[in-house]
Parts: C-alpha cells; structure tokens; sequence
C-alpha cells in the first residue's frame, strides 16, 4: 500500500534533533515502504544539510526569499548548489503564489498557483488579520458566526454552473 507522511512546518520538528533523525529515518527507508513524504517548511535553511533528504527530493515548490542563506537553501533544494544571478532575482521577485519550482526531471520553472475565485483565496489565507473582526468589530455575517462558505453577490456577470465550469455531467 502507498501512503504519504505530510508534515507541516517542518522546521518546527527539525529544531530538535528527534525530529531531525525522524526525518532522516523517514526519507532513507520512505522508498522502501512504498511512502511518500510531503514537506513544508517556513524554513529552507534547515532542511539543505540533511543529506538523506536532499537525495529523495523528486519536486520542489521554493517561495519569495530575499535574504542570501535562505536563497542559498532554497537553490539546495532545487537542485542547484550556485544558484546565480537569475535563480537569486527570480527567487527575490516573486509575488503571493509565485514559486520556482523544480520537477521530477529537475528542470526549472517560475510558477503560479490559481486559486480560481476570492471564496477560495479567503479560505486559504493564512494572513494574521483573518482571524480578527471586520472593521467596526463586526462579525462576518448576520447570526455572529464567521461564514463557511461563498457569500451571494450581486453582479450583472451570470452565475456559472459548477459542473459546466468543470467539465462534469451533472
């Protein structure tokens, strides 16, 4: 049976060196155990000197980084140990859901995530201020409670049916 291992924040369980070993054990005998690790880390840094890991990486997704060590660990994980002045402009002038990113064949690309509507860019933003009232301290909607799910607008722009949108036979 194939599973996944995803780890969140990772460079919080490799701060410690349980975690780090975990890891390291995961990534050396993940192939062997039909398991694929899925990484996210706030951090590069921590994760472009563990070999065992570096050697296992298939794909790489490597957002906004301005400072030299972070872009010197992100190249790392890209596969490029001298990432240049290209990869370090590339890595410094991406927006919100921009990425260089690495494939399985270690090729190179500048990336974008779509997040196709602002239903679905308000549900993942992880922004700080999301978490606090509107202005004013009024709640999202009208019973108090934060909205779990798209709001009706108003608009002259006709409403698409989701299964057309995507293709599907309803």
């Amino acid at each position: 049976m194939v599973k996944v291992v995803a780890l969140t924040e990772l460079h919080l369980l490799t701060a410690y060196p349980e975690g780090r070993a975990f890891v390291d054990w995961l990534a050396r005998v993940g192939r062997a155990l039909k398991t694929y690790l899925l990484l996210d880390s706030q951090s590069a840094r921590d994760l472009a000197d563990m070999v065992a890991l570096l050697e296992q990486i298939l794909m790489a997704f490597c957002f906004q980084a301005t400072g030299t060590t972070e872009q010197n660990a992100q190249a790392v994980l890209l596969g490029r140990p001298d990432p240049g002045p290209r990869l370090r402009a590339a890595m410094a002038g991406l927006d919100v859901g921009q990425c260089v990113a690495r494939d399985r064949h270690r090729r190179l690309t500048v990336m974008e995530f779509d997040r196709l509507t602002q239903w679905i860019a308000d549900i993942l933003s992880t922004d700080a201020d999301d978490d606090t009232d509107d202005e004013g301290g009024q709640p999202d909607n009208d019973d108090g409670k934060a909205s779990n799910g798209p709001q009706q607008e108003t608009s002259e722009e006709p409403e698409v049916d989701e299964f057309a949108l995507f293709g599907a036979a309803k």
